[in-house]
């Protein structure tokens, strides 16, 4: 049957649309070019770090649902102008999926990398109850960093710093193992911002415009940056932060409707 749904805000509507005709776009491309999802192939060392994220084959087809979607969530309207788009933009599509599959690669081995020292680490550490819950929430934190659904989840011009993130986690975890009370001192910090903003993520009401979902959602990657700044400072970070610039951007989120 069909569905219809009103929405009281214009740009609400018209997003809503251009997902969905991407998602009839992720249906005629399934129909018309089956054999280029079977192209696209990881590395032989990252099918094993896949396995974290559903294995190979699911992992990609939500890459190839992805590309779909950046490059086919459009305003069309009609049969002959989806066909027309379609035929235009085919020839990119298979080049968007390798792009994205060399951003998710390095992700997958960043993932590895984080994992297989973490493990060793806590490895080392069994038996010294404190150490061990520290490593514990390092590996949560990576789990956070990469769910299962990044491919699907993160935007692209945060996946390509995942690598950094993964690395200051692991330099951030072999030095608070060798030094526990430096790495809490410098954490107390970091949990008080992270405890503002989730405060302000707990409040956000349903009718908060996109806008302010989207200012919210990128102040969380600057809480990311601002955790490279204090426990692993000469990876760089991608912006200036500190914790004055964390508030200030918080106070203009909290204005916005």
């Amino acid at each position: 049957g069909i569905a219809l749904r009103l929405y009281r805000n214009r740009d609400a509507a018209q997003a809503t649309h251009r997902r969905g005709v991407a998602a009839l776009y992720e249906r005629h491309f399934a129909k018309n070019i089956p054999s280029s999802r079977r192209d696209l192939r990881l590395a032989a060392a990252l099918r094993k770090p896949a396995l974290y994220f559903g294995g190979e084959s699911p992992l990609l087809e939500r890459l190839w649902n992805r590309a779909i979607r950046e490059l086919f969530a459009v305003d069309i309207r009609g049969p002959r102008e989806f066909t027309a788009y379609a035929e235009e933009m085919r020839p990119r599509l298979f080049a968007k999926a390798e792009e994205l599959s060399t951003i998710v690669s390095a992700c997958l081995g960043a993932y590895s990398e984080a994992r297989t020292t973490l493990g060793g680490l806590k490895d080392r550490a069994r038996g010294v109850l404190p150490t061990e819950r520290f490593l514990e929430a390092r590996l949560k934190e990576l789990d956070v960093l990469l769910p299962k659904d990044f491919v699907s989840r993160h935007p692209t011009d945060r996946l390509i710093h995942i690598q950094r993130y993964a690395k200051a986690l692991i330099l951030r975890a072999q030095r608070g193992y060798a030094n526990p009370a430096k790495d809490q001192a410098k954490e107390q910090e970091v949990q008080r911002l992270r405890r503002l903003w989730e405060q302000q993520l707990q409040r956000l009401p349903p009718s908060a415009s996109r806008e302010k979902k989207a200012a919210l959602r990128d102040l969380g990657w600057l809480l990311e940056e601002y955790k490279v700044a204090v426990f692993a400072p000469e990876l760089k970070t991608a912006e200036k932060v500190s914790p004055s610039r964390f508030m200030k951007r918080l106070d203009e989120i909290a204005d916005m409707l």
